[in-house]
């Protein structure tokens, strides 16, 4: 089985405990986090690496975590080479989720707005990262294997009248295509190694 964000352990099935230490030594503010499993780290060094590899759930730790902090934030997946000025226009488009697609393999396009949607390149600000903190405060751990997915649908999903007392329900937040496509250097099919 392909286990990109660590694998299936036998047993329990929560988060490792391990994604919150990391996530309290970021910086306050905006930040840019490279979630990774040890050995699978690829591509430019860019923003700060989040090991999510001990557990199928840190991955999801790590979105609710960074949702409590309250601030905006993109994820650069460990695999993931970010189009030169991208991280920027992220940070500076007026829309609270954007992203890029990515080509995988044989050119295929892995849309961020397909059935699936990603989270490969992707900003989540303001109304974003509150209505996402709000979506994984109801479920339990997710598996990172569906976990884009999962929030991909959330976020498409007005949000309800009793979200936030004393405001009235928002209408579903649709993510922003940026281009160009970034790159992909994962080849399906690998195993994660841990060390």
């Amino acid at each position: 089985m392909d286990d990109t964000f660590g694998e299936e352990p036998e047993g329990s099935r929560v988060p490792s405990g391990l994604v919150p230490d990391q996530v309290a030594l970021l910086p306050p503010g905006p930040v840019v986090v490279r979630p990774y499993v040890p050995g699978m780290l690829r591509g430019p060094d860019v923003g700060y690496p989040i090991d999510v590899g001990a557990s199928q759930y840190d991955y999801w730790s790590l979105l609710c975590e960074l949702c409590d902090r309250g601030s905006d934030f993109v994820v650069v997946e460990q695999d993931m080479v970010v189009p030169e000025g991208a991280i920027e226009a992220l940070f500076a488009c007026p829309e609270p989720w954007c992203g890029h697609s990515y080509r995988v393999d044989a050119g295929d396009v892995v849309e961020i707005f397909g059935d699936l949607g990603t989270l490969g390149l992707t900003a989540f600000k303001g109304r974003a990262v509150r209505w996402l903190g709000l979506v994984l405060a109801g479920w339990p751990p997710i598996t990172w294997s569906r976990l884009d997915g999962m929030v991909y649908r959330a976020l498409r999903i007005p949000e309800p009248v009793d979200c936030q007392p004393g405001v009235p329900g928002a209408p579903a937040l649709t993510i922003h295509r940026h281009y160009p496509d970034a790159e992909h250097l994962h080849v399906y099919g690998e195993t994660a190694v841990h060390g």
